[in-house]
């Protein structure tokens, strides 16, 4: 079993899987025949620690094959899908859920998304048999009236709503900009806020939400202090050369990723 079996080599400076007691949970469960979508950006579903647990998926954008002036921070999401799902197979890190599936829907390039989208890519989802829907994006204050006013606010709404009526979870972050109330669409009905914590079990400094404000709220680890959108202590699976490091190195900053030398890495990820 995960729980019984060798611990993958970086599971030991793993602290947030200590803090969920993620080995204990593992006795019950691992994921298996859960399937996560990953509302974002692209995953690379060639990392060593993500083989075999990543979907075709689909990109919404219709920008092309994968978009064009692609930023390194696309990596956003193959991130995100480790924490969730890295495998335990003797490489690298280990998911939280290593058996569970991930399902890469592309609504954008991880620090920039297409509100457009994140309706109907919510109902993809939900009609690809996901079960838990994870949106690592947050619009701060400002963009709640515009949202209201383009109509999009109904939308996001209804079909988080389509989510809750099929019995799927939608989990949201709940922000990064250290004020204490949830993002939308993490302060929406029918979505669990998620805000983060650091190795001492105490908000991290730019996490946002409020138990008091933010009725369905709870944390996770996090990170320490964020470099580009996740925690630079917190391990996870990204690509050598973008915006967080590699599987096992804490994130050192941005570095350019020529858009061709994207492709490549992403070519069996998305059909």
């Amino acid at each position: 079993s995960v729980a019984a079996g060798r611990p993958d080599p970086l599971q030991a400076q793993q602290w947030d899987l200590a803090q969920v007691n993620a080995a204990q949970a593992w006795g019950t469960s691992t994921g298996k025949g859960v399937t996560v979508a990953v509302i974002d950006s692209l995953v690379d579903g060639r990392h060593p620690d993500l083989r075999g647990a990543v979907l075709a998926g689909i990109d919404l954008t219709g920008a092309g094959r994968y978009g064009s002036g692609v930023d390194p921070y696309s990596y956003h999401a193959t991130a995100i899908s480790g924490i969730i799902a890295a495998r335990r197979n003797g490489v690298g890190i280990v998911g939280v859920a290593p058996e569970a599936t991930i399902l890469p829907i592309r609504i954008g390039n991880g620090a920039t998304i297409d509100l457009n989208l994140l309706p109907a890519a919510i109902r993809y989802a939900v009609g690809h048999h996901a079960r838990v829907i994870s949106l690592s994006i947050g619009l701060v204050a400002p963009v709640g009236p515009a949202l209201t006013a383009a109509g999009l606010d109904d939308e996001l709404i209804a079909a988080i709503s389509y989510a809750w009526q099929h019995d799927v979870l939608v989990v949201a972050a709940a922000g990064n900009n250290a004020v204490p109330y949830c993002d939308s669409p993490a302060s929406l009905a029918h979505v669990l806020c998620v805000g983060a914590l650091d190795k001492r079990q105490l908000r991290s400094y730019f996490s946002q939400g409020s138990s008091v404000a933010d009725g369905d709220y709870l944390m996770a680890p996090g990170g320490g202090s964020n470099v580009e959108g996740i925690g630079e202590d917190f391990l996870s699976t990204t690509t050598p050369g973008t915006s967080e490091g590699v599987s096992g190195s804490p994130a050192t900053g941005s570095k350019a990723i020529h858009d061709q030398e994207l492709v490549d890495l992403l070519d069996e990820t998305f059909a």
